[in-house]
């Protein structure tokens, strides 16, 4: 269905000499390949599916194939990419490389991935450990911009499609604990820190063009400003 492969094995895992294999690439270790892949296509793939969700779309291949989408998924791959590139001095050139081929991956036409599955499970999803909210803190703590990552995390806290099991529970915490209470107890993101306020500001802004969309009064869809912590 599609021409990329990649198969990469560890030199150290393997006991006498390597077999030359069409296809195979031998590193020293897997840890560069593993983020870069979850950072890459498992972020990126999370992103179109939040941010079109929010658009009414059915699939990714009509997320991708929006263009203002389409450059939004491409940015915020772009700032783990910039965390990745800090972290294991790799080309930046051949990491935009990657991205790209990613993207054109996300845009085949040929199959069919639903908003609704790729975005599912969304307190796992936003949970510090993984592809949303780790590398947010992680770029955040080397000093690097991540307006495009604080985003999509607003985004996936405004999933709320009726037959996701973890729906529910994400979004009665947002009810009763408020949208901050959330933010410190699932995603980890304590109230003082700049990101919390940032997620808290692209929430609401998100929430309004939704809520515009659908029609409602804007004196209801008004979003409630919050103030910097």
């Amino acid at each position: 269905m599609e021409p990329f492969y990649e198969w990469i094995v560890e030199r150290t895992r393997k006991l006498g000499k390597m077999p030359i294999i069409h296809g195979v690439q031998y590193v020293d270790s897997l840890d560069p390949y593993i983020e870069r892949k979850l950072y890459t296509v498992n972020t990126g793939h999370c992103s179109a599916a939040n941010y079109g969700y929010l658009k009414g779309y059915q699939t990714i291949q009509q997320v991708m194939g929006d263009k203002m989408l389409h450059d939004k998924v491409r940015m915020v791959m772009y700032e783990t990419g910039n965390l990745l590139i800090r972290r294991y001095q790799l080309n930046r050139q051949q990491h935009q490389k990657y991205i790209s081929r990613i993207l054109k991956r996300f845009s085949n036409t040929h199959l069919t991935d639903h908003v609704e599955r790729v975005g599912r499970c969304p307190l796992r999803k936003l949970s510090p450990e993984e592809r949303l909210i780790r590398p947010a803190l992680e770029a955040y703590q080397q000093g690097l911009d991540v307006p495009n990552l604080t985003s999509v995390i607003a985004a996936a806290l405004l999933f709320d499609h009726a037959k996701d099991p973890e729906v529910p529970t994400l979004q009665d915490s947002i009810r009763t604990d408020g949208l901050e209470g959330t933010i410190a107890n699932h995603l980890g993101i304590a109230r003082k820190h700049p990101l919390h306020h940032g997620i808290t500001k692209k929430y609401e802004g998100l929430k309004y063009a939704r809520a515009i969309r659908r029609g409602l009064p804007q004196s209801l869809a008004m979003p409630r400003i919050l103030p910097a912590h």
